[in-house]
């Protein structure tokens, strides 16, 4: 069996370190991200990452058929995040919720313009606005839902309606996504019949500013999670 050399490790931690007391002195308030099995440990034992949730892939398995008890009216595929998107990101923003940046800019670049990754876009409207939207991405034989931001549980069942008959249309046997538990859309999903299932992450962070309140960043409850936080998906 290999054995880790043991000043690669520490070189690695002193490096790490030594960024994060960078990016602390160039303004930025928070570091977090998803480390795995491997490096888990490292980041909690030497970087002084805090813990803030294990996150479980919420998974709705497609047979037997299960109905949404909303229909997905409202809701089609849209080519691309226009202004709409724009005025949905900051509606969303006056929520209080902790989440990352979410404009048409951004959404351009992390799904539209992704060079890898081909993506499905739904929006859910409402008059000639948004209440909400969905990214999906096929995986194997899952339907995943990317990203979901909605400004009601009603729009969130529409939108999860929809992404049902899609991941239906591509013959998958499971739809999946990230969600709070705190939030009442999950409550809804759970009725609908979706379980905690694997994959599960480890979802983990350090407060770098003395601006911010670590006990309330550190509170999963607070934030809107999906799994678009994650460059893996």
């Amino acid at each position: 069996m290999a054995h880790p050399d043991h000043r690669q490790t520490g070189a690695f931690t002193a490096a790490a370190q030594a960024m994060q007391a960078h990016l602390a002195e160039q303004g930025i308030a928070m570091v977090w991200g998803f480390p795995n099995s491997l490096s888990h440990r490292g980041f909690a034992r030497d970087l002084q990452w805090v813990d803030m949730r294990e996150v479980p892939t919420f998974r709705l398995p497609l047979s037997p058929r299960l109905k949404s008890p909303i229909a997905p009216g409202g809701v089609v595929e849209v080519p691309g995040f226009d202004p709409r998107f724009d005025t949905l990101w900051h509606a969303a923003m006056e929520e209080g919720r902790i989440v990352t940046r979410r404009d048409a800019a951004h959404l351009r670049w992390r799904y539209a313009e992704n060079p890898i990754e081909s993506y499905r876009i739904l929006g859910c409207s409402a008059g000639e606005g948004l209440t909400g939207y969905a990214v999906l991405k096929p995986y194997q034989d899952t339907m995943q839902v990317v990203d979901l931001l909605a400004l009601d549980a009603e729009a969130g069942l529409r939108l999860i309606a929809a992404a049902t008959e899609v991941a239906r249309e591509a013959t998958v046997s499971t739809l999946s996504l990230w969600w709070n538990v705190a939030d009442p859309l999950h409550h809804a999903l759970e009725k609908l019949g979706f379980v905690n299932a694997e994959p599960v992450t480890y979802w983990s962070g350090r407060v770098l500013s003395r601006g911010l309140q670590p006990h309330k960043v550190y509170d999963h409850r607070r934030w809107h999670l999906t799994m678009g936080d994650s460059d893996v998906y």
